[in-house]
């Protein structure tokens, strides 16, 4: 995982949990305390992890659909919805 802080003396404002894949990354959770979302750091973890990938290689991740603020994040970010999971 990644964790971040907003300074070394200071306490864990963010973190980012993910597994390789055959052909990159999967995300499994980007969090960042409430009091400090909307300063970039959500954009700084997830830029390590795409600074991380090989050419040709990919992130992964699910939303759920009534997750509309990381939708909007992920979105702004780039990522393109490539499909729907049945029940999740």
């Amino acid at each position: 995982g990644l964790w971040i802080s907003s300074t070394p003396s200071e306490s864990l404002v963010g973190f980012c949990f993910k597994r390789s894949l055959p052909n990159g990354i999967e995300i499994l959770l980007i969090a960042i305390d409430p009091n400090c979302q909307s300063r970039g750091y959500g954009r700084a973890l997830l830029a390590s992890c795409i600074s991380q990938l090989k050419a040709g290689e990919v992130i992964w991740l699910e939303v759920h659909e009534l997750n509309q603020k990381a939708i909007r994040f992920y979105e702004s970010c780039g990522f393109l919805k490539v499909g729907v999971r049945e029940r999740y």
